[in-house]
């Protein structure tokens, strides 16, 4: 296994491990990183992913650490490496083996900021978390395998009965796209006019569209689909596409609800092909944002069918605390 180290200083290193190393921890070693260290020259770095060309050349860019070094080692010193240590944390698991970088910056908006829709942060307008306050948080990754966009609002503390009742409103809107059956080439506008006419009852709209084409490990906003008011290009099977309409109350709070999908193909006793939108994120809705009486008995249905999904997915990957916490978070409204 060969590995391209590349220090803070731009020094090249190459280092080669024998290859019982990829029998024992290839797939630790192409892991979270998150925990992971060098120790180069006696100088203890941080990993960073920059390129996984393939499974015999890795490529990662180092830092100075920030973490101590983990217990656990995966080799041990080797003189024709001139002093190269590799070590892996508990952590570096292989749930992050296709991890690559962030799609996008982060969008994290607290109270007002959140009604921003794409908002960054800076040292004039950073906001703390308050009591009381929603917590808007986009955020997306690449893997080799796929590219990731999510969106959840949180409620920090105890949120107000509008702001459970605009969260509602806005979660009968994603529904609305999440439980549509649509013939074949579809245009993108039907799909965004469900999701709009749910939040036009109450006299609420977003100036954004309502979803998006994501890429495979490409553009996390990639064509030809969209859903948006303007959108003729038609929806086919296979694609994935975002769902994430929105409330912006200006200068106060914002709320967005964001899954990506993947359209499926479903019959009918009418129509056959139909598609179908089927959740390809799996992350709970906050159950302290959802007015049940605001909720159909079809759309109640579907959060415990889709929180069930989430818990039997996720629980076996979790530690214990956070286990309990996903428990209750999936527990039925």
């Amino acid at each position: 296994l060969k590995l391209t180290l590349k220090s803070v200083s731009g020094i090249t290193q190459e280092c080669k491990y024998p290859v019982e190393m990829m029998k024992e921890g290839y797939a630790k070693l192409t892991g979270g990183f998150y925990q992971g260290v060098f120790k180069y020259f006696g100088f203890k770095h941080e990993i960073l992913p920059s390129v996984i060309e393939n499974e015999w050349n890795i490529e990662f860019v180092l830092r100075p650490q920030k973490y101590k070094t983990p217990k656990n080692i995966l080799n041990d010193y080797y003189p024709e490496n001139n002093g190269i240590f590799f070590y892996i944390g508990t952590r570096a698991e292989n749930k992050f083996a296709q991890f690559y970088g962030n799609s996008f910056e982060t969008i994290a908006g607290s109270g007002a900021n959140g009604a921003i829709i794409h908002y960054q942060p800076s040292a004039e307008t950073n906001l703390p978390l308050k009591e009381g306050s929603l917590l808007l948080l986009d955020s997306g990754a690449q893997y080799f395998d796929g590219t990731t966009d999510i969106t959840r609002t949180i409620a920090v503390g105890t949120p107000s009965p509008e702001m459970v009742d605009s969260y509602t409103q806005v979660l009968k809107a994603h529904l609305a796209v999440a439980l549509a059956l649509l013939p074949p080439n579809t245009p993108g506008l039907v799909p965004d006019t469900l999701a709009r006419a749910a939040l036009w009852r109450y006299g609420k709209d977003y100036a954004h569209g309502t979803g998006h084409g994501v890429g495979h490990f490409l553009n996390v906003h990639e064509g030809p689909q969209s859903l948006s008011l303007k959108s003729l290009a038609p929806l086919k099977k296979d694609m994935v596409t975002s769902i994430e309409p929105g409330f912006y109350k200006e200068g106060v709070y914002g709320i967005r609800i964001e899954n990506l999908a993947l359209t499926v193909e479903t019959s009918t006793k009418f129509m056959s092909p139909m598609l179908k939108f089927e959740p390809l994120t799996l992350v709970p809705f906050d159950r302290k944002l959802i007015n049940k009486s605001l909720l159909t008995v079809e759309e109640i249905n579907w959060i415990n069918a889709y929180h069930k999904k989430v818990e039997n997915e996720i629980l076996p990957l979790l530690e214990p605390k956070a286990a309990d916490w996903l428990k209750k978070a999936c527990a039925e409204i």
